[in-house]
């Protein structure tokens, strides 16, 4: 028998616990700001950039000329690595393949899997300085802020040694989305993600996806 995804998870609903819409850091000059985006970075992100936690929109009203820095993901990785955050903090059953279609079907349980341009459409993003989450991102922002942030991004899963449970499932639920609908598809679902990202940084996703 099938086991419901609801019936061993608590479902946030879309309430963010851990993250607030909107909130991010103001460095102590007053030179930069960051806004705090999930899976985005964001851990290594705030153990560098000190500051006040705020809601940035109050912040940067008070400060106009404090630059805005956002970190954006490819959304189909946030996907795979939002999905498995989400069920190491709620899930108390066995990670096996009954959960690749309730993981897809629902595909947005919280923060870690809401789309990005949730965080956005709050804030001014007028003064805004964008960065995208690959294997350069470190340097890129070292070189543009100074600050350097630990880089541990490259496809979590892949990083954990094969016949380990965790990186099982996560390849697993990557091949049931591959075999059974393809990244495009679920690029689809984080369309206009996928539109800021080539809009700001030149990045055509959908061509990588295609």
């Amino acid at each position: 028998m099938t086991t419901s995804i609801t019936s061993n998870m608590r479902l946030y609903g879309r309430h963010y616990n851990d993250h607030h819409v909107g909130h991010g850091y103001v460095a102590n000059n007053k030179k930069f700001a960051y806004l705090n985006i999930p899976k985005n970075g964001s851990s290594n992100i705030k153990k560098v950039f000190g500051g006040q936690h705020c809601h940035l929109s109050t912040e940067l009203q008070e400060f106009p000329e404090c630059v805005l820095l956002i970190v954006l993901r490819d959304p189909v990785e946030r996907f795979f690595s939002g999905c498995y955050e989400y069920l190491k903090r709620s899930y108390n059953g066995p990670l096996d393949a009954h959960l690749y279609p309730l993981l897809y079907d629902a595909k947005i349980f919280d923060e870690h899997t809401q789309h990005q341009h949730y965080f956005l459409d709050t804030i001014d993003t007028t003064n805004a300085r964008y960065f995208y989450l690959d294997n350069k991102f470190s340097k890129r922002f070292e070189k543009s802020i100074g600050l350097r942030v630990q880089q541990n991004h490259n496809n979590d899963w892949q990083k954990i040694p094969c016949g380990v449970p965790n990186r099982e499932f996560k390849q697993g639920l990557v091949d049931y989305v591959t075999n059974n609908y393809g990244f495009a598809h679920l690029l689809n679902f984080y369309k206009k993600d996928a539109e800021i990202i080539q809009s700001r940084l030149d990045i055509d996703l959908f061509s990588v996806y295609k």
